[in-house]
C-alpha cells in the first residue's frame, strides 16, 4: 500500500523551511558603506558628535573671541617707529610714514606724562636728540626719497634746511638694506636683508640688527662688521658705549619685552617691560645718561639702569598714530 503524507506533515515541512529563512537572513553580514558614500552622507559629523544643534559651549566661545584677539607678538620688521633721550624726564618720539608723507616728532619734558607734537620737515628714519635744551636731528627722505637731515635747536618747533644726509648715520629711505654712513658711500652690512634697526656711537662706531636676528657692530665707520648675537627674537637695539649696547626682544624669561646688553665682558641681568605689547618694528629702545627708554606699542616704559625692570612712564603719544 502506498504512502499517504498528511496535510499535518505538509504544514510541518513548511514551517521548517521558514524557520530557517528567518534565522539566515538574521545570520547574514551587514554590507559596510563605501568612503564615498560616507562622505556624501555625512560630511562634517564624526562619531563623537551631536545628531542635533545646540548653542555653542563657553569652551567654544571663547576659542572664538581668542581668534578675534591681536597676537600679543608679532615678528620682527624695520623700525617704523623711535625713541631717543638725554636724561629721565628729556624724551622725544616719532614715527615713519614713508617718503613724502612728512610726519611728527613728539617731545615731552616731564618724563612721558604729557606730550607736545611739532610737524617733522618730512619721512623720519632716525632722531637723536642731543641735550636737554632741544638741540637734536633728524634723518629721513624727501619726496622722491632722496635722504636728507635736518636740525632743530628748539625741540622740534623750526627746523633747518635740508641738508645733504653724510653726518649721520642712517638706513636709507628707498632701500631697507642699504645703510648711509658720514663721510662714505652707501653700505650693506645686512647682504640683501633689511636692516631692521641701527644706531651709532662717536668715532666711527655703529650697529644694526638684521633681519634674521644678526646683530653687527662696525669700529671703523663701516668698513668691517663683527657679529655680537644672533637672536631671531630681537626688535630694536641702541648704543650705550663703543661697540656695546643694549637690545630689545622677547624671552622666555620675561613675560613682554626684555632689554639685554650686548657685548659686555660680564653677564647681566635683563631688564623685562612685563605685560609691553611686542609688536615687530613698533619696539623701540634708547639709552639715556640714567634711564633706559623704550616705546612698545601703546605705551611708554623706563628703567633706571640696565638689570631693573621697567615700569610704564606714559601713553605714546596721541598725536602721532595710533598703534
Amino acid at each position: 500500500m502506498k504512502d499517504r503524507i498528511s496535510w499535518t506533515d505538509v504544514g510541518l515541512v513548511f514551517l521548517a523551511l521558514a524557520t530557517v529563512l528567518v534565522v539566515a537572513l538574521a545570520l547574514r553580514p551587514t554590507a559596510v558603506p563605501s568612503e564615498a558614500a560616507t562622505a556624501e552622507q555625512s560630511p562634517t559629523r564624526t562619531a563623537s558628535a551631536p545628531t542635533t544643534s545646540a548653542e555653542p559651549s563657553d569652551d567654544a566661545t571663547d576659542a572664538t573671541a581668542d581668534d578675534d584677539e591681536e597676537p600679543e607678538a608679532r615678528a620682527a620688521q624695520p623700525l617704523t617707529r623711535f625713541i631717543t633721550a638725554v636724561d629721565a624726564t628729556t624724551v622725544w618720539v616719532a614715527e615713519s610714514n614713508g617718503c613724502g608723507s612728512g610726519g611728527q616728532v613728539a617731545v615731552s619734558a616731564d618724563g612721558a606724562s604729557t606730550w607736545t607734537a611739532h610737524d617733522s620737515p618730512d619721512s623720519v628714519l632716525r632722531i637723536r636728540l642731543t641735550n636737554a635744551e632741544g638741540a637734536g636731528f633728524v634723518v629721513g627722505g624727501s619726496a622722491d626719497c632722496e635722504p636728507r637731515l635736518w636740525y632743530t635747536y628748539d625741540a622740534g618747533e623750526n627746523w633747518t634746511d635740508p641738508q645733504w644726509q653724510n653726518n649721520a648715520w642712517s638706513r636709507h629711505p628707498d632701500d631697507a638694506s642699504q645703510v648711509l654712513r658720514p663721510g662714505g658711500e652707501p653700505i650693506t652690512p645686512c647682504e640683501d636683508s633689511p636692516v631692521l634697526d641701527l644706531d651709532a656711537f662717536s668715532g666711527g662706531h655703529a650697529a644694526v640688527l638684521c633681519e634674521g636676528g644678526a646683530l653687527l657692530i662696525t669700529q671703523d665707520w663701516g668698513g668691517s662688521w663683527q657679529a655680537v648675537m644672533n637672536d631671531p627674537n630681537l626688535y630694536a637695539l641702541a648704543m650705550t658705549a663703543p661697540a656695546q649696547g643694549i637690545a630689545a626682544g622677547v624671552s622666555d624669561s620675561c613675560d613682554g619685552v626684555a632689554v639685554q646688553p650686548f657685548n659686555v665682558a660680564d653677564d647681566a641681568d635683563l631688564s623685562c617691560a612685563e605685560g609691553a605689547l611686542a609688536r615687530g618694528g613698533e619696539v623701540a629702545v634708547t639709552a639715556a645718561e640714567s634711564a633706559i627708554w623704550m616705546a612698545a606699542g601703546p605705551d611708554i616704559w623706563q628703567a633706571p639702569s640696565i638689570g631693573a625692570d621697567f615700569e610704564r612712564a606714559g601713553d605714546w603719544p596721541e598725536e602721532l598714530a595710533t598703534p
